[in-house]
């Protein structure tokens, strides 16, 4: 199909530094590229929402997909 697709991601932390989310969204640009791939969907389609959630050792990164 066409349109937006809506990608949410929330970073968890591996500790309670303080982290960047920018930097936590440059640092998996790799990671939604390989989401693309996966669909068969160009990322400029990506409608990215991203926060920084609670630490949680070793760090996590929850990623929904909703389609418009």
């Amino acid at each position: 199909g066409e349109g937006p697709i809506d990608v949410y991601l929330t970073f968890r932390p591996p500790s309670k530094r303080r982290y960047d989310l920018d930097n936590a969204l440059a640092s998996l640009k790799s990671g939604l590229d390989g989401l693309a791939d996966a669909l068969k969907v160009n990322d400029s389609r990506f409608r990215i929402t991203a926060r920084m959630g609670l630490s949680k050792p070793p760090g996590e990164v929850f990623v929904r997909i909703a389609r418009l």
